[in-house]
This record gives structure tokens, sequence and C-alpha cells, in this order.
């Protein structure tokens, strides 16, 4: 674990067999992630978030249109003022029939 003040992250290994559904097989998973904590985000001086895919869009619906939850940790990336939010078609379908003025 790498850790300064400003800024924390854990890479960890992948149990790709349990990821594989999610990238089209074993092969196509990352061996490795990193991810951050909630507590990181304010710290952050850019932050992009990248989703896609049909199986994403009900969790993208959620991230813009209820309110900041633990539940739906991607909805504090609403709060930090340099958030870019990258959606393919498949991911925003069901969100743009609500809140399209938010994309």
């Amino acid at each position: 674990m790498h850790s300064t003040r400003e800024f924390s992250f854990r890479k960890f290994k992948l149990a790709q067999q349990d990821m594989a559904s999610a990238f089209n097989g074993c092969d196509n998973t990352p061996k490795e992630a990193i991810t951050m904590g909630i507590a990181t985000i304010p710290w952050a001086k850019e932050i992009a978030l990248i989703a896609t895919g049909s199986h994403k869009a009900v969790i993208v619906h959620r991230l813009l249109n209820t309110p900041s939850s633990q539940e739906v940790p991607a909805s504090y990336l609403r709060k930090h003022n340099r958030t870019t939010v990258y959606l393919d078609e498949s991911a925003v379908k069901t969100s743009m029939k609500s809140n399209s003025s938010q994309l």
C-alpha cells in the first residue's frame, strides 16, 4: 500500500474468475486494479469515471439521480468540482430518459 498525506491507493490482485463476466471472459480480465476510498476523493486534482456497457445503466442512473450515499459510492464524485464522467450509449440509456440535462 502506498500512502501520502494527500492521496492513498491500494493495488490488489483481482480474482480473475470472479470478474470474468464483467470483462467478457478471463482472457480480458485485468490481473490487478487500483482502488481509492471515499475519503480520498476530495484530495484528487481531477477524477475520471468511465462506465461502459448496458450492465452499468442502473448504477449510472443511481449515480445521477439519487443523493450521495455509501450505497452508491460513485455518487460522492458529484461533490468534486473536477469530475468528468465518460459513458457509452449502452451505459447511459436509462439515465438519459430522466436526467439528460446532467450528461
